[in-house]
């Protein structure tokens, strides 16, 4: 995940509730109170503003259930500009649904059509690739249906894109609609409703990440400017000032620059900072982001950064120490990757508000024992640090990427922290836990032990959680991802099976025969690792990719949660290219026809990581719930054959991979019962 800029967010979010509030108590819309970055991307038009929902009148119009939708292409901003905004509407109480299913074709979802229709608000996330999606096209239409309805408020989100680009579809947006127009030659019909939606859409006033406030902000171009002085007069004018955005700094390196900041600067932002410290006459006590890539800082010393919430010094090469935050209570994320530093202070563990920590690239070699006191921190990214030895027990973090770290030896089981939080825990909505120690080629026989086990009570933690909300609607779309376009995916023979819908309540739709079923599930987590053994807790092991196990006539009770998987997968000089993703196919037979398909993925994300390679055996596992049990589905079914199988994507320019280069050696089933998880969770606890 990367650290979008916190301002960005902010001003979006504030954008929002001021609607909300406006909207509720029916205020025109012509007065909004913020910043003048909402500005409209067409014409200033009447018809570009949404009107408010009370001024249409009858029955029909359903009752709100959430504030806001959120309409987004998951592989361009799922884990950027879209959780930051899920995460900050959440923080301010605003209701706010977000689908993290991933689509294999098909029409829209029943639940998720009456999801768009109970909402005030939708946010539409236009992103390179979202016309390439027909669900994410079919949703648009139908927030625009809604909109046209009901009088729901529609504000677009341009990132990485020009609203001309969406309004005109040019680009990205052109190259979609030609495969979409072979795609549905037969119905034109609808890729012009598409495109309509698109133009519609366009036109609101919206906001673009390419811009920011104008108001109380300066954006300056450095690379446009040959040289600037800038001196404590010109700021004292600027009383005011909140936000600092310089771009291109990083490209003028002979530029002189004096610079004296105004004490009222909240916001800074400036990519290749050309000096050591922090500019004279700030007050570093009002700050609350500090972002500086590619800096020229050397440190950071003795400054009262008590409001400080993010802090992104990420590839400033010459910070050799991590900056003194004891008195930064608040501060949420720390970007400190590709710095030179080599020791993480004891206070980090003083750090309470933490969620995120990026120490990515350095040449740490441990980590303070402190850092367990860091209660909050969910996300810890240490790719490819090299010289790190150790990793000393860790608070309940969800995300952990140590992909690269080749002296790593010891890692000491965080169960603790798992346990502890066990009666409060709840999957957070599309929140995914995964464990990344790929490619630690020196790791020993114990960590290797104790990632594995703190990976069992990961997932019977997940799994019961699962099991008790079943029934609510952020379990059920934090777990039951499917996958995003089967087109892009190159499946074994054996998998070329119908996927049926179901709907919102897990029930076939009409005219689907329930013995030609098949589900689809992504984990909510995995865990990746060097070597080349399936955890002892399987019961269910081979050495190959598809095992097969009778099912005695008890085998779905009451207290059945679902499958956790485990195999080993070879490979030899193979480029997992952002993600790596493994699939399970499994075919429930019962007595004559009858049978029932299952299929499972796990998805490791890698992000933009530049050397990723694998070319040693490494182990996976993850899991999956079957809540469809319930419904009595399983009736009947006497044996279960798990096939698993690397999923891979085509090279771009029509390419194929060299499926080779990936191959699945070993695998093992353990099926879940809750009776047996709450024992293995008390004997955790006491040991």
């Amino acid at each position: 995940m990367e650290f979008i800029g916190f301002f960005q967010v902010l001003i979006i979010v504030t954008a929002i509730i001021t609607l909300l509030y406006t909207c509720f108590r029916s205020l025109k819309f012509s007065c909004w109170p913020f910043y003048t970055s909402f500005s409209s991307s067409a014409d200033d038009d009447d018809d570009d503003i949404p009107a408010p929902r009370e001024k249409y009148d009858g029955d029909d119009i359903p009752p709100p259930k959430y504030d806001v939708f959120i309409s987004f292409r998951g592989e361009d901003t799922r884990t950027t500009i879209t959780s930051h905004l899920h995460r900050a509407l959440l923080q301010k109480k605003i209701e706010t649904y977000i689908d993290n299913r991933l689509v294999s074709g098909g029409e829209i979802a029943p639940a998720l059509l009456e999801a768009i229709e109970k909402s005030t608000l939708s946010l539409v996330i236009f992103s390179q690739n979202y016309a390439s999606s027909t669900w994410c096209l079919d949703e648009l239409a139908h927030i625009l249906h809604c909109r046209e309805k009901y009088g729901q408020l529609v504000i677009p989100i341009f990132y990485g894109t020009d609203p001309s680009t969406v309004r005109k579809q040019k680009g990205s947006y052109e190259v979609a609609f030609a495969q979409l127009e072979k795609r549905f030659k037969g119905n034109i019909g609808k890729v012009n409703v598409w495109r309509d939606a698109l133009t519609t859409a366009a036109n609101l006033s919206g906001f673009s990440n390419k811009t920011g406030p104008t108001l109380q902000a300066i954006f300056f171009n450095r690379s446009a400017i040959q040289g600037i002085l800038w001196n404590h007069a010109d700021s004292e004018k600027m009383y005011d000032l909140r936000l600092l955005y310089v771009y291109n700094s990083s490209r003028n390196k002979y530029c002189k620059v004096k610079v004296s900041l105004p004490d009222s600067l909240t916001y800074l932002d400036w990519e290749g900072y050309p000096f050591n410290s922090l500019p004279s006459k700030l007050s570093p006590e009002n700050l609350v982001e500090i972002q500086m890539r590619n800096s020229q800082v050397e440190q950071l010393e003795g400054q009262n950064l008590i409001n400080l919430r993010v802090m992104d010094l990420g590839l400033s090469k010459h910070l050799m120490e991590v900056p003194d935050l004891s008195q930064s209570p608040n501060i949420e994320h720390i970007n400190l990757s590709g710095t030179a530093i080599k020791s993480v202070p004891a206070s980090i563990g003083n750090l309470k508000s933490l969620e995120e920590l990026d120490l990515s690239g350095t040449a740490i070699t441990c980590l303070p024992a402190s850092i367990k006191e860091a209660s909050r921190l969910i996300c810890l990214r240490l790719t490819n640090c090299r010289s790190l030895e150790s990793l000393p027990e860790l608070p309940g973090v969800r995300w952990l990427q140590a992909h690269g770290c080749t002296s790593l030896e010891k890692v000491l089981s965080s169960k603790t922290a798992l346990t502890l939080g066990w009666d409060e825990y709840k999957n957070s909505q599309g929140l995914q836990e995964q464990l990344t120690f790929s490619n630690c080629i020196g790791m020993g026989w114990d960590a290797w032990c104790d990632i594995l086990t703190d990976s069992q009570i990961r997932i019977v933690r997940m799994a019961i959680a699962l099991s008790r909300h079943f029934k609510q609607e952020d379990i059920e779309v934090a777990s039951h991802l499917e996958f995003e376009d089967e087109s892009k995916v190159r499946l074994p023979l054996s998998l070329s099976l119908c996927v049926v819908k179901l709907n919102n309540s897990g029930s076939l739709l009409p005219n689907t025969s329930i013995d030609e079923q098949e589900y689809v599930f992504r984990s909510p987590f995995c865990v990746v690792c060097s070597g080349n053994i399936i955890p002892r807790w399987f019961p269910y092991e081979v050495h190959k990719s598809v095992l097969q196990i009778k099912l005695g006539p008890n085998f779905f009770s009451t207290d059945f949660l679902g499958f956790a998987y485990s195999v080993v997968v070879a490979f030899k000089n193979y480029n997992v290219r952002g993600s790596l993703r493994l699939g399970c196919k499994i075919n429930f037979k019962g007595r004559g026809d009858h049978c029932i398909y299952h299929r499972s993925c796990m998805v490791a994300e890698y992000g933009e990581i530049n050397e990723c390679k694998f070319d040693e055996p490494h182990s996976f596992v993850w899991f999956s719930t079957l809540d469809h049990v319930k419904q009595g589905s399983y009736n009947g079914v006497t044996e279960a054959i798990f096939d698993f199988y690397p999923i891979v994507d085509d090279l771009p320019h029509g390419g194929a991979i060299d499926c080779s280069k990936i191959e699945v050696t070993m695998c093992g089933v353990y099926p879940m019962y809750a009776r047996y998880m709450w024992f293995s969770y008390s004997m955790n606890r006491q040991f």
